[in-house]
């Protein structure tokens, strides 16, 4: 009887390890650019590549809107929505195909540098529906060319410092 017991103690546990699906594992998510620097109206695409297969993916991709203007993604319009400075991307595979990465292009419109941040919404997900437990995110930057106003407020005020500084200089001098 007591080996009996055994056994099936023993059997219970072996079926209820091999049903124990376990993704105890971060997924790395890489965005990518394949320019650091561009040109005014010069395009840019930008990867979200995550390398392992997935067949699910929600999460945001942001970035500044006042830089870069959104012209197109590598996967159907109805898995995404653009929103001011933030796409809403909402994939998913319907015919079961693994996915390792997306593309965004963006087209520059002003000087400067932009981020393009990533940030997980409903995350991630493999073929039987298993998420990954923690998500490492290394986000990118994307300079357009030229001097933009950031770039050159500091030389203007040090430049403004050192006018008034000889104008009040020359104005004691004057009234002694």
């Amino acid at each position: 009887m007591k080996k009996n017991i055994f056994v099936i103690l023993i059997i219970s546990v072996f079926l209820i390890l091999i049903n124990v699906n376990v993704f105890a594992k971060t997924l790395n998510i890489n965005v990518i650019s394949n320019k650091e620097k561009v040109e005014k109206n010069e395009e840019v695409t930008i990867t979200i590549d995550w390398q392992d297969g997935m067949q699910a993916a929600d999460f945001l991709l942001k970035y500044d809107n006042t830089r870069f203007e959104f012209v197109s993604m590598d996967i159907e319009d109805k898995f995404y929505k653009v929103e001011n400075s933030k796409i809403n991307v909402a994939w998913v595979s319907i015919d079961n195909t693994d996915k390792t990465s997306i593309q965004a292009t963006f087209k520059a419109l002003k000087s400067g540098k932009a981020d393009f941040n990533v940030e997980i919404d409903g995350g991630f997900a493999n073929a039987d529906v298993i998420m990954p437990d923690d998500y490492s995110i290394n986000n990118t930057k994307v300079k357009v060319n030229g001097i933009s106003f950031e770039e050159i407020l500091p030389i203007i005020l040090i430049l403004v410092i050192i006018i008034v500084i000889i104008f009040v200089v020359k104005l004691k001098k004057r009234n002694k």
